[in-house]
């Protein structure tokens, strides 16, 4: 039975395996925002080691600092 123009085909070729599904991708193109990709995901993970520090820092003080409230709130 042949399938209506509106139906999904019922299998999906992704031949590229590197690519992630975007459902804004055309809306990124338009932007000049390239799609993402693996590659572009793994350049994430490759920020500079001071910045990579700070930010570590900043978050365990925030993590610190939220322990220690709650810590503190049951001894009053």
């Amino acid at each position: 039975m042949d399938k209506h123009s509106t139906q999904v085909p019922s299998t999906q070729n992704q031949s590229d395996e590197g690519k992630i599904y975007s459902p804004i991708e055309d809306l990124q193109r338009a932007e000049g925002i390239p799609p993402l990709n693996r590659e572009n995901l793994n350049r994430i993970s490759g920020l500079p080691k001071p910045i990579k520090i700070t930010g570590y820092v900043l978050f365990g003080l925030l993590f610190l600092g939220t322990a220690a409230a709650v810590i503190l709130s049951f001894i009053k």
